[in-house]
């Protein structure tokens, strides 16, 4: 449940940078930091995910496609245009 949480507040988090990109240079600069914050998200909860500690592992594999899932939709979420 906390994993579930966790990636709900990040896909809230990534729509708001969205929504709130004026120009086009402030929208690629946005859709760059969410995408290297999604990366580094994935690669560290990665890597969790091959620990033998089954909690562990089921947490990170649980954020892991939240935060996945949750990169896509926040582009649709902030779009300006929905």
């Amino acid at each position: 449940m906390p994993g579930i949480r966790f990636a709900m507040n990040a896909a809230v988090d990534y729509a708001v940078f969205f929504q709130m990109a004026d120009s086009d240079e402030a929208s690629n600069n946005t859709a760059l930091a969410v995408t290297l914050s999604a990366f580094t998200i994935l690669l560290t909860y990665g890597l969790l995910a091959a620990s033998d500690t089954s909690i562990v592992h089921a947490f990170a594999v649980t954020l892991a496609k939240g935060i996945f899932s949750t990169f896509f939709l926040a582009q649709l979420i902030g779009c300006r245009w929905l």
